[in-house]
C-alpha cells in the first residue's frame, strides 16, 4: 500500500488532522494511525478536512480511497442502480449550460428540484437528473466510477454543454477536476443573476 506507507513516514503526529476531522476524532487517531486501520476505510467521510489542516499535506481521502480499492465492498445494488443511473432524466435538447441536479438531491428534495428546474427553464437552461459517479467511487470501484464519468462526458458532448451548474455539493467537488468544461455551483450561478 503505497500511500499508506507515505502517510506513516511523513506524519509528524501534530494532531491537526484529528482536530479538524470528526471521523478521526471519533476514533481518537491521526492519519498515521488511520493508515494502520484498514477496517475503517469505509468510515471516512472523504471530506478532505484532514488534508486542508495537515502541515505535511497528507490526504485522508486519498488514503481511504486506496484502502477501499484494495478491499472493494459489494454494494452491487447501488452499482447496478448508479451505472448508468436507472432514474436518469436527460433530454436531447442542445444547451450551452446544464443544471445538474445529481441523483440524491432530487430524491430528498423533489419540490425544490421542480422549482429549480422551472426557474432555470425560464433562462433556457436544461436540466439533468443523473449520477456523477461519486457514490460508486466511494465503494473503491474506480473502474465503474469512470464509466459514470464517461456517461456524463457523452451527455455533455451530445448536448453541446459548455458549463455545468451543480446543485449537489458532492457532484460539484467530484466533477470539477474530472471534466474539461466549466463547472460552477448553483450558488455561483445565482450570484451571476443578481
Amino acid at each position: 500500500m503505497g500511500y499508506a506507507n507515505k502517510v506513516k513516514k511523513k506524519c509528524i503526529h501534530c494532531q491537526q488532522c484529528t482536530q479538524h476531522c470528526s471521523f478521526l476524532r471519533k476514533y481518537s487517531m491521526d492519519l498515521s494511525s488511520f493508515a494502520e486501520r484498514k477496517e475503517l476505510a469505509y468510515h471516512c467521510f472523504l471530506c478532505g478536512d484532514c488534508h486542508r489542516a495537515c502541515p505535511k499535506h497528507l490526504d485522508g481521502t486519498r488514503l481511504s480511497q486506496e484502502m477501499r480499492e484494495e478491499n472493494p465492498q459489494g454494494f452491487r445494488v447501488m452499482k447496478w442502480k448508479k451505472v448508468p443511473y436507472k432514474f436518469a432524466n436527460n433530454s436531447n435538447k442542445v444547451s450551452k449550460e446544464l443544471l445538474f441536479l445529481g441523483c440524491n438531491f432530487p430524491g430528498y428534495y423533489p419540490k425544490t428540484s421542480r422549482l429549480l428546474i422551472d426557474t432555470f427553464e425560464k433562462y433556457q437552461i436544461d436540466f439533468s437528473i443523473d449520477c456523477c459517479g461519486k457514490p460508486v467511487y466511494e465503494t473503491g470501484d474506480s473502474g465503474m466510477a469512470q464509466k459514470s464519468i464517461q456517461h456524463i462526458i457523452n451527455l455533455i458532448e451530445r448536448k453541446n454543454i459548455e458549463r455545468l451548474i451543480c446543485v449537489c455539493p458532492n457532484c460539484y467537488y467530484y466533477l470539477k477536476d474530472r471534466l474539461e468544461i466549466e463547472i460552477i455551483s448553483i450558488y455561483e450561478n445565482f450570484r451571476r443573476w443578481v
